[in-house]
């Protein structure tokens, strides 16, 4: 048919189009019924049923890509019709392509199967090639026949998921990372709802202001609120993370701050105030007792985040890394240059831990404060005058004792001249001796006497004494 309106279509494919279309209409009802028949005889045969035909698919219009590629096999092999006729015996095999061995005895695929387990999905990680080579070793070992390395991997394939595959390989954290979902949780209503804080080693080397020698890279602690996004408090020092860096960013973000000793610095800073919740993560500061405490005092609930899971925090994190590109990445010292073999941090650095400041003050209040966030489609300055005008924050206590709130606390032994602690002794009689006679004084026991504790608030100026 093809052949014969060939000459009147313009092209090659409106030809097949209509050969497919006028073959169809003429024959389509003579093959729907010997598909029909062809169906039934086969139920008699096989004697399913009750003899009756079955139903059988209606017969669609061949389509013009399909008929193509049939008048290409005709046409080139000598249009024998033959050629056309479906291999349908072929199709579907379902039996493996070598025997299985029954019991302990080997064969292909336990092999097969044995050097996935061994040499690819054990420790250490190997290549797929690596555990067919040996795979093809131990079937000439045991005298067994090899399949090719295609079917190898396919066999891994349709016996292992990707995220079995991957949980053996890189162990099941990492699938679980890799494979599992994660709900987003939506941003709470109110300010200072939820804080976050961390530390980080800025990628910057500070000099001495007078000598200029390298003195090194400076830790930074920040709160971030949740709610606004806003950058409550920093802490600036070579002091590695500690209580006392977070003691005094914390104190910090307690505090109302009054900018205008700085000249350069355009807007204000608004947020004071006390948390509801901290959102920290494991480290040995916000485990510690002297946290705890102050926590008390405030009202301020801990929550310390599952280990090995920093994007649980990740709006301060995020903060980190915005700070070191905006801020530090341009000045001379830098450690995020990528041409270190060209470029050393240490004979470049300008700035001094002031300067430092200085910088990071001015990017927080003018910069990072005033620009739009893409979560809160609002600059965090906006969000906070909006919240905080409908949610209040909640004061401090005194803010003529955010040190003494937020010190650090030690143990100490109550002698029989006082407390001592760094060279400083405190020895209240009025204080101390109710102490010592709460706890009924000196117990002896053998040769070792027990007397009673007494925690010590040491602030960054003050040390004071707790009531018992």
């Amino acid at each position: 048919m093809v052949d014969a309106i060939r000459g009147e279509h313009p092209t090659l494919m409106g030809a097949y189009a209509a050969a497919a279309e006028a073959v169809f209409d003429a024959h389509h009802e003579q093959w729907e019924r010997e598909d029909t028949a062809l169906a039934a005889r086969m139920v008699a045969e096989r004697r399913k049923g009750n003899g009756e035909p079955r139903r059988t698919k209606a017969v669609a219009r061949p389509n013009p890509y399909t008929v193509r590629a049939w008048y290409g096999i005709w046409s080139r092999h000598g249009r024998d019709i033959r050629l056309l006729i479906p291999h349908y015996h072929r199709r579907g095999a379902r039996q493996p392509r070598y025997a299985r061995a029954n019991g302990d005895y080997p064969d292909t695929y336990k092999l097969m199967r044995q050097a996935v387990e061994v040499w690819y999905l054990g420790m250490p990680r190997r290549r797929k090639n690596y555990a067919y080579r040996r795979y093809v070793d131990l079937c000439r070992e045991q005298d067994v026949p090899a399949v090719s390395d295609r079917t190898f991997r396919v066999f891994i394939r349709d016996n292992y998921t990707e995220r079995q595959e991957y949980e053996r390989r890189f162990g099941r954290r990492a699938a679980w990372l890799k494979f599992g979902i994660f709900e987003r949780r939506r941003p709470p209503e109110r300010p200072l709802e939820e804080v976050e804080v961390d530390h980080c080693l800025i990628d910057l080397v500070v000099v001495h202001p007078e000598s200029g020698r390298a003195l090194g890279r400076p830790w930074l602690t920040a709160l971030l609120d949740r709610a606004t996004r806003m950058i409550i408090g920093v802490h600036l020092s070579f002091e590695a993370p500690s209580y006392a860096s977070l003691q005094r960013a914390l104190a910090h973000s307690l505090w109302k701050k009054d900018l205008s000793g700085f000249a350069d610095i355009e807007h204000d800073w608004p947020c004071h105030g006390v948390p509801e919740w901290l959102i920290c993560d494991n480290g040995k500061e916000f485990r510690s007792q002297s946290l705890q405490t102050a926590a008390r005092m405030l009202d301020i609930g801990i929550v310390n985040l599952p280990v090995k899971m920093p994007w649980l925090k990740g709006a301060v994190e995020r903060v980190f890394q915005t700070i070191g590109v905006q801020v530090f990445s341009h000045e001379e010292g830098t450690t995020s240059s990528r041409t270190m073999d060209l470029y050393d941090p240490v004979a470049r650095a300008r700035l001094s831990l002031e300067d430092v400041r200085s910088r990071i003050l001015k990017w927080i209040v003018d910069d990072y404060h005033h620009s739009v966030h893409d979560t809160l489609k609002c600059t965090p300055y906006e969000r906070w005058r909006e919240l905080s005008a409908l949610y209040p924050v909640r004061p401090v206590p005194d803010f003529d004792h955010i040190v003494r709130l937020t010190g650090e606390t030690f143990f100490r032994r109550i002698s029989n001249i006082g407390i001592q602690y760094e060279g400083l002794l405190y020895a209240d009689r009025e204080k101390l001796e109710p102490l010592l006679a709460r706890a009924a004084g000196w117990r002896r026991t053998g040769s070792y006497a027990t007397i009673p504790m007494i925690w010590v608030r040491s602030g960054c100026s003050t040390t004071s004494v707790a009531n018992g």
